[in-house]
């Protein structure tokens, strides 16, 4: 009985999977619809716009509410304490203590006022601000140990190598440059390491914590992953677009990057393998700061006045989905041009009659189906035509998961 639940449970998943959502318009509520900022904050998703008004739903993007109109661009968003914070293109910090339904001013230095990211480190807080009136648009990293009070210094750009993503592992603090350089700071910003030396001569426009691993975005096809801190990097680039990278997300082992021509692309396995996850999107400008995802949506705002869109994700095909592997197997995996499934009488499986062979791409698309004779042993495929990246094989309520290289 319970193995005839699982593979009903995986039949079911597979055929919704294999039906891939679109991307919708949801600005129901939002007049200004040139948004500049996405977060999920909780149930909550707030969106700011370049008039300076800030919206929230509460049901993933059905409808917007307006909160507040603050009169400068809203940049970022995030928690601290019992308050939201909020950053700004001019009038620096603000907060709410009331989930986001009033913003009112941080009383903080002057000089903190063109805010573009926020970083909670312990019980610290980090800006990434400039200081136009200092002369100074390369940037500066500030640190305030009381709650937004006053600031120190602790890191500030040139004009040959501006400062240019903020991101935080525990307590570690991670700041990027034009040169490609990633600085470290394990001690709250006293001091900085570089720890991009061995990484190649392009910007570094984000930096994205993906749990204990590091994700960095940069220009002409360029993505790393860092898994130790820093100290050694990996390329991510298997299916990424020749652009340079405007946002990251992540949930869970899902990757989600925004670019700055070719769309969102998705990776579903911590980022081994890349995919185009715009099918509908048709302005492939993503805005900075603007890609965001929860446990059941993608929301991303287009260049321009075009507006916000949010797609579907919950079906998503995952590594998760390789738990069944008791009827067949695959070799070789990873596999180049063929692979060989064999069926294992011995477990209670065999090809039945008018049977197949089916593989979906990690977007849940079927990209291949053949046909099995009801009284072979193995079945070989040939797989030249995909892409590389990961693959899911279906037969019956049995899946195995294999990457072609």
């Amino acid at each position: 009985m319970g193995k005839i639940i699982t593979i009903f449970i995986l039949l079911f998943m597979i055929s919704t999977v294999a039906k891939p959502q679109t991307w919708q318009s949801c600005t129901i509520g939002i007049e200004d619809e040139s948004i500049q900022s996405l977060a999920v904050i909780g149930q909550r998703i707030f969106a700011g716009t370049r008039s300076g008004c800030i919206y929230v739903t509460y049901d993933n993007g059905e409808s917007w509410h307006i909160t507040d109109a603050i009169n400068s661009i809203p940049s970022t968003f995030v928690v601290y304490g019992n308050n939201i914070l909020l950053g700004t293109y001019g009038k620096g910090l603000m907060k709410s203590l009331n989930g986001g339904t009033v913003w009112i001013p941080l009383d903080s230095d002057s000089a903190v006022k063109i805010i573009s990211n926020i970083e909670v480190v312990a019980d610290k807080l980090f800006v990434f601000a400039a200081e136009p009136e200092k002369g100074n648009m390369n940037g500066r990293i500030s640190r305030s140990d009381d709650g937004g009070k006053t600031w120190v210094p602790v890191l500030k750009g040139k004009s040959y190598n501006r400062l240019l993503s903020l991101s935080s592992i525990g307590t570690t603090v991670f700041v990027s440059t034009t040169q490609c350089d990633v600085f470290r700071s394990d001690n709250f910003g006293d001091n900085w390491t570089n720890v991009g030396i061995d990484l190649p001569d392009k910007n570094i426009f984000q930096l994205k914590a993906q749990g204990t691993n590091l994700l960095a975005g940069s220009e002409e096809t360029r993505f790393f992953i860092s898994s130790d801190l820093g100290l050694t990097w990996r390329n991510a680039n298997k299916g990424f677009p020749d652009d340079n990278v405007s946002a990251i997300a992540v949930n869970g082992s899902n990757i989600f990057v925004g670019t700055a021509g070719s769309g969102v692309y998705l990776s579903t396995d911590n980022g081994d393998s890349w995919n185009d996850f715009n099918d509908t999107l048709w302005n492939h400008h993503i805005q900075a700061r603007c890609l965001v995802a929860n446990d059941e949506y993608a929301f991303c705002s287009t260049g321009g006045y075009f507006g916000l869109y949010r797609k579907d994700i919950t079906k998503l095909i995952s590594p998760v989905a390789d738990e069944s592997k008791e009827g067949f197997e695959i070799y070789p995996n990873p596999a180049k041009d063929y692979i060989t499934v064999s069926f294992k009488p011995s477990e209670g499986f065999e090809p039945s009659e008018g049977s197949a062979f089916h593989i979906y791409n990690t977007l849940g698309e079927l990209v291949l189906s053949e046909s099995i004779h009801p009284m072979t042993s193995s079945h070989r495929m040939n797989i030249e035509s995909l892409p590389k990246g990961m693959y899911f094989v279906r037969n019956g309520g049995e899946v195995i998961k294999f990457t072609k290289y």
